[in-house]
């Protein structure tokens, strides 16, 4: 009888590949999802329900994110790349708190500091692409 060891998820090249994949393609699904508020071809359906699929999908994101990574955070642009999604994630759970809490703080302080938390993780989005890019180019390439 054989049994399964976690950390095969970190050693075997076949389940690296897979859960690179999977994380990749939430990414993508997320940053989708992202852009139902800023087009207004995508006006359909519910926006908090859109909100939620993308609060889902980034737990799920950093579910695979850990059996992808052990959470072993790497050296160079792998730490950058990790890092990055690591605040990233974090910047977004902020966002949804102060979500949350917007009509328990002050509507104007509440507002502002959700604005300035989204756009920080907005902008910190683009360079988890391009290190991303790297890193796919790094594994596959060297």
């Amino acid at each position: 009888m054989q049994v399964f060891r976690l950390d095969v998820l970190w050693i075997d090249s076949f389940w690296k590949q897979v859960s690179g994949f999977a994380l990749l393609g939430l990414s993508i699904i997320g940053l989708a999802l992202s852009l139902r508020k800023r087009n207004k071809k995508m006006s359909y359906g519910d926006f908090s329900s859109w909100r939620i699929f993308h609060t889902l999908t980034g737990l799920f994101a950093l579910m695979v994110l850990f059996i992808h990574t052990g959470l072993n955070l790497g050296s160079n642009l792998n730490f950058l790349l990790l890092s990055n999604f690591i605040v990233l994630a974090i910047l977004g759970s902020l966002v949804a708190g102060f979500v949350t809490l917007e009509n328990k703080i002050d509507p104007f302080t509440a507002k502002k500091l959700r604005g300035a938390l989204n756009l920080a993780h907005i902008i910190l989005f683009w360079p988890v692409s391009v290190l991303l890019g790297f890193h796919i180019t790094s594994v596959y390439y060297f």
